[in-house]
Formats: structure tokens, sequence, C-alpha cells
């Protein structure tokens, strides 16, 4: 299994994180897969990250403002709703 994390760290500033986990001896055939994932996983990691700098710089700037979400965020939208009523 592995697990990706990207945090930003300040307004500039976003931490990554990468851990692999596997069952205690896995064979060569879990390990060439978790290779081939791992190479995969980084490339879109690294295009994330990019994209998550990027949104962190704006958020400095003045001309910042909060945008709707897109229709296939229906499930961010419902979350962002039930924490709004509950701090209400």
């Amino acid at each position: 299994m592995d697990t990706w994390q990207i945090r930003p760290d300040g307004v500039a500033s976003v931490h990554d994180s990468y851990d692999c986990y596997r069952a205690p001896g896995a064979g060569p055939r879990t390990r060439l897969v978790q290779k081939i994932n791992h190479r995969f996983n980084s490339e879109v990691l690294d295009e994330d990250i990019d994209l998550v700098k990027n949104v962190q710089r704006g958020l400095a700037t003045r001309d910042y403002a909060c945008g709707p979400l897109s229709a296939r965020e229906a499930a961010v939208a419902w979350f962002a709703d039930r924490v709004r009523a509950d701090l209400a």
C-alpha cells in the first residue's frame, strides 16, 4: 500500500510525504508492482505539488477570491455546508 500526502506548509510552501507498506515476505511480483506504481504516482504527485504551490502563492495576493466548486465536487460542497451549519 502506498500513501501520499501533500500539505500546505505556509503561504508559499508545500510539504509532501510518501510511505510504502507491504506484507512481510512479499514476493518479487509485489515489489515490481509497487515500483511501477511508485514511478507512475511520482509523476502525478509532481504535478499536484506544483498545483498546490501555485494555489498557495495565489492565496497571498490581494486579488484572491474564493471561487465556486465545480459540479464534480458535490461531496466537498456537502461537507463544507455541514461544517458551516455546525459552526453556526
